[in-house]
């Protein structure tokens, strides 16, 4: 078997490299050539900003670039274990479901799906995959719906609820196939995540408002004897956590003020 090797032309005199030639090995070269063997990069992968939407292209691309029309799904938690984020769980799952949301991942479709237990499933599907599940759909109308078509690009599209350890099986006959509105189910969970995952915290949008409007306070001192008052009173729980201590804030701010430092 032909192995890799590689030459180099160095001048004699500055003893500088002014050239290399690489020879691949056999093994290598058929790997790239085949078809599918070596999945490429999106270019607007590298206009992505975001950190969180560019590591999650590369976990898609990893798994689900190989795995058909049914993509890969891995649960919430799972996801958060690979990520290694040092964050709360619950921001890292709001930020996911925002990302599912918009749908934006370049050469993906991002699906969230209920399991079996209280946390969702993230299905990734490759877009060129879908190209072919049409036809596959049509040939199979009198037999058991496959998975695959719970990714329809459709955006009204019903989506099949699944099993957390399934990922590209289909669902067992015995099972009676359960619908939702995959949208719907995202926005109502964003909806509803949206004061959980900032419940307790302070966000940069909140902070960034707060020292534009009530200067001169230290805010994390201020949050923590607001988060002390609402522990004390479970009536005292706000609907929305950031709203409520920024009306806390101001409150502070208009009786207090005269004791700022001029």
């Amino acid at each position: 078997m032909q192995q890799s090797r590689w030459t180099q032309l160095v001048d004699e005199k500055t003893e500088r490299s002014r050239g290399m030639t690489l020879e691949l090995s056999n093994w290598f070269w058929e790997g790239v050539m085949m078809k599918g063997g070596v999945l490429s990069i999106d270019r607007a992968y590298f206009d992505i900003t975001g950190g969180r939407e560019r590591w999650l292209y590369r976990v898609a691309r990893k798994h689900a670039g190989g795995a058909g029309q049914a993509g890969f799904a891995i649960s919430m938690p799972v996801l958060f274990e690979k990520s290694g984020a040092e964050g709360e769980y619950r921001r890292f799952k709001f930020e996911i479901l925002k990302l599912a949301e918009k749908n934006v991942l370049p050469g993906y479709r991002l699906v969230i799906e209920e399991g079996r237990g209280a946390e969702p499933l993230l299905r990734m599907i490759r877009l060129t995959d879908l190209a072919g599940s049409s036809a596959d759909n049509e040939a199979h109308e009198s037999g058991p719906a496959p998975i695959s078509e719970a990714v329809k690009p459709e955006p009204s599209q019903a989506v099949k609820l699944k099993d957390p350890e399934v990922t590209a099986a289909e669902c067992p006959e015995e099972e009676t196939p359960l619908f939702f509105d995959a949208r719907t189910l995202v926005r109502s969970a964003v909806a509803g995540l949206s004061d959980k995952a900032t419940r307790g915290i302070i966000t940069d949008e909140t902070i960034a408002y707060l020292r534009e409007k009530c200067p001169g306070w230290d805010l994390y001192a201020l949050h923590a004897e607001f988060e002390a008052w609402v522990n004390a009173d479970p009536a005292r729980t706000p609907a929305s956590w950031q709203k409520a201590f920024i009306g806390w804030v101001k409150r502070h701010h208009e009786k207090h003020k005269h004791e700022l430092r001029r």
